[in-house]
């Protein structure tokens, strides 16, 4: 009868060849998302670098956005004039569209 009670509470043994093909999948899965996620930022070649360094997914979308954050680094420049919030009247002939409009219109004009 002991032994009837020792079988009933020891542990499962789990399977090794079944855990190993699951982590295996997880791999691969992990792998592919981290190629698609560098075709998609326009990087493919960095996929290889970011699998040997066992990035995750996650890690690999925080790389890519600084890397694009680096590449993105124009100056954001505004071109509201100093009067546009004043009753003040605006002259056209200062005003940064109507010139480039009239220049445009000169460069066609001497053709």
């Amino acid at each position: 009868m002991s032994e009837t009670i020792q079988a009933a509470t020891s542990p499962p043994v789990p399977d090794l060849a079944a855990i190993e093909a699951q982590a295996r999948e997880q791999g691969y899965a992990e792998a592919a998302e981290i190629v698609v996620l560098c075709s998609i930022a326009g990087r493919p070649a960095l996929a290889s670098d970011f699998i040997s360094r066992h990035l995750s997914a996650a890690d690999v979308r925080k790389e890519l956005l600084a890397l694009r954050a680096e590449a993105d680094q124009e100056e954001i420049r505004s071109h509201v004039l100093p009067e546009a919030s004043t009753t003040v009247k605006q002259k056209l002939d200062e005003n940064p569209v109507v010139k480039a409009c009239l220049a445009l219109a000169g460069a066609k004009g001497a053709k």
